[in-house]
């Protein structure tokens, strides 16, 4: 059946590639999916859990603790990302001295550091999933606060760091969120998730220039952060006050940490293998007639052998239908 097999893994793993990059975390969580999590993560996905893995059929995500949970985490951290890094920022900076020009030069050195920092950072994030990722949003909400009222009185150069510190918490949210979705959420809700946090996390984001007016209103910069940042703080702990079940839930799937090799990366043989394994119990369940045994095999009619990649999109779309007639 669909719910059961390896192909429909990776139409999902293939999918969400449009969504999210390949990053050096999600390609060592992909590594290690199999047709069976509970092999993946043995500890976590126990008897006890069954309940809390129950994919069953397709229902409503927005009944799902956890994605109401991942949603309002991953909307409150893009409502931090534009407004003040980028808009507010450049002019606070200016009014202490430096021109325009130097400006734009150091936001040019800044994005630079950001992938270098995060480069440096991408190999110590594939443990303690669940405080790295659920702080990002934190630090994001307070980051602008504490730069305008304290940090920024001090320097300007404050207001560059705390725009790297932005960007590269991003970064760090974005390269986890993949891994984090994909042990949270059944598999039929994972597209679901990002289309839904992709087109709220816009809307937000853009909703968030409304502080623009609310400095007009309450006087100043200072306080304008302390409303615009406060409001959503207090919601997500609220969401997360209200949520404490899904928030142990999510707190059991990420203990364990991503997996490596001995030489500290993912092998493409490991995913190989365990393909092979998989192929060959269907094989042994399946049907008799050597065309198909071939071509699940991954061998074409010209008897060539397709290495065990991840299916592309068009592909992705002939395996689901395939799965569904099984």
């Amino acid at each position: 059946s669909l719910k059961v097999s390896f192909k429909d893994r990776k139409t999902v793993i293939t999918r969400m590639s449009f969504y999210t990059p390949l990053n050096p975390v999600l390609q060592r969580e992909l590594g290690s999916i199999s047709a069976d999590r509970a092999s993946v993560f043995p500890g976590v996905f126990s008897e006890d859990f069954d309940a809390l893995i129950e994919e069953g059929p397709p229902q409503n995500p927005w009944r799902n603790g956890r994605f109401r949970v991942l949603v309002g985490t991953q909307c409150a951290s893009l409502y931090c990302v534009t407004f003040w890094g980028y808009s507010v920022f450049p002019m606070l900076i200016s009014e202490q001295g430096p021109s325009l020009e130097l400006i734009s030069f150091l936001y040019s050195l800044e994005g630079a550091a950001q992938v270098l920092c995060t480069v440096l950072i991408m190999p110590f994030l594939d443990s303690r999933i669940f405080l790295k990722y659920f702080s990002t949003a934190f630090l994001l909400l307070l980051s602008a606060p504490i730069t305008v009222c304290l940090l920024g009185k001090i320097h300007w150069f404050f207001y560059l760091l705390c725009l790297l510190m932005v960007d590269v918490l991003l970064c760090v949210c974005n390269a986890l969120l993949s891994v984090v979705v994909l042990r949270s959420l059944p598999w039929d809700q994972i597209m679901t998730f990002y289309n839904i946090a992709c087109t709220l996390g816009g809307v937000l984001s853009g909703t968030s220039f409304v502080q623009m007016p609310l400095k007009a209103m309450v006087g100043s910069w200072e306080l304008a952060s302390v409303i615009g940042h406060g409001i959503p703080f207090l919601l997500l702990l609220l969401l997360y006050a209200t949520h404490i079940q899904p928030m142990r839930e999510l707190w059991d799937l990420l203990l364990e940490p991503v997996r490596r090799t001995e030489l500290g990366d993912w092998d493409p043989e490991d995913l190989e293998d365990e393909l092979e394994e998989n192929l060959e119990e269907n094989l042994e369940e399946g049907p008799e007639d050597p065309e198909s045994q071939a071509e699940v095999e991954g061998e074409g009619k010209d008897g060539r052998r397709d290495p065990p990649s991840l299916l592309t999109a068009d592909n992705a779309d002939k395996a689901k239908g395939d799965a569904w007639l099984e």
